[in-house]
Parts: C-alpha cells; sequence; structure tokens
C-alpha cells in the first residue's frame, strides 16, 4: 500500500513538473518570437543611424561641400522638410530617405546660390538636422539594445531553469527506479 501511494504521488510531482515544463516551454517560445522581433528593431536603427552618420561624414569631404553647384531648391527644401519632420517623429523610411533629400537639397542650394552665405546655411542646417536625427535614433537604439539585452537574459534564464528541472526530474527518476528495485529486492 505504501508502496502504491509512493508512485502515485510521484505519478502527480512528474504531472505536475510536466505542466509547469510546458508552461515554461511557452514562455521560452514568446521570449523568443520577441527576440526576433526586438533583433530586427535594432538592425533597422543600427542601419539608420550608420547611413545617417556615414553620410553626415561625408558631406564634409564631398562635391556638395561649400565648394561645388545643382538645382531647384524650392521644391528640394520642401522635400528635406517634410522628410525631417517625419524622421524626428521617428519615421524609419523617413530617416533613411533623408540622405538623399539631403543631397537634393544641397545641389539645388549651389545652383541657386553658388558657395555663397545662403549655401553655407543650407549645408550647415542639412548637417545639423541629420546629426539632430541621428541623435534621435541613436536614443532609440540605445533603448532597443537594452531591451533586446533583457529578453535575451530573460530566455536565458527560462533556458536555465528548463534545463534544471529537466536534469531533476532525471535525477528524482533514478533515485525512484533505484528505491522500487531496492526494495523489490528486499521484499524477495
Amino acid at each position: 500500500l505504501a508502496l502504491q501511494e509512493l508512485e502515485r504521488d510521484a505519478f502527480i510531482r512528474q504531472e505536475q513538473t510536466e505542466r509547469w515544463i510546458g508552461q515554461q516551454e511557452e514562455i521560452l517560445q514568446t521570449l523568443n518570437e520577441q527576440l526576433a522581433e526586438q533583433q530586427q528593431t535594432v538592425s533597422v536603427l543600427t542601419n539608420v543611424v550608420s547611413g545617417l552618420d556615414a553620410f553626415n561624414e561625408s558631406l564634409t569631404l564631398s562635391s556638395l561641400s561649400p565648394l561645388s553647384p545643382t538645382d531647384r531648391l524650392a521644391e528640394a527644401r520642401a522635400q528635406f522638410d517634410a522628410l525631417r519632420d517625419l524622421a524626428l517623429g521617428g519615421d524609419v523610411s523617413a530617416a533613411e530617405s533623408l540622405p538623399e533629400a539631403s543631397r537634393a537639397l544641397l545641389e539645388a542650394s549651389r545652383a541657386v546660390n553658388a558657395s555663397g552665405p545662403a549655401f553655407v546655411n543650407t549645408f550647415s542646417f542639412v548637417q545639423d538636422t541629420l546629426s539632430e536625427v541621428s541623435a534621435a535614433f541613436s536614443d532609440q537604439l540605445a533603448h532597443e539594445e537594452k531591451v533586446l539585452a533583457n529578453l535575451e537574459r530573460q530566455i536565458e534564464h527560462h533556458q536555465k531553469v528548463i534545463e534544471t528541472i529537466e536534469e531533476s526530474i532525471r535525477v528524482a527518476q533514478e533515485n525512484a527506479i533505484a528505491d522500487f528495485e531496492q526494495r523489490q529486492r528486499h521484499h524477495r
């Protein structure tokens, strides 16, 4: 009778443990899905920041510096301003388009203003805007990287918990089998 109670208790504990492991595996799956989404967000933001920074740096040494000409200032400025506003509002696509809009604005300003003070002002405005948008996305990137690191830590924790429980179950099963075999030998 005591052996039957022991077996029943072991069965109940095993069922409870298996349910708990199933719950942990569901949590782990959810965290992995969140991790994949977060990795994609961080990747996109990294590309945005890198693209803006690279373009901004290239302005100083490029043909777009205050030394060379190009076209259509009013339209280029309107497009640039619209993209700038969207990018500062967090629009990733607008931020990705901002380098080309910057180039168009500078080319247009060069064509209209040559290398005069108005062009120099436009050049400085473009660089300041790119720096501002890059800083905004850098802040968002830093936040997203923290979220990503937190998700990675949670996943690692849950994987360790599951591994520990699985090991505990394995050891408990081995011990139960050994106890059972020892009792069987003792009763003979």
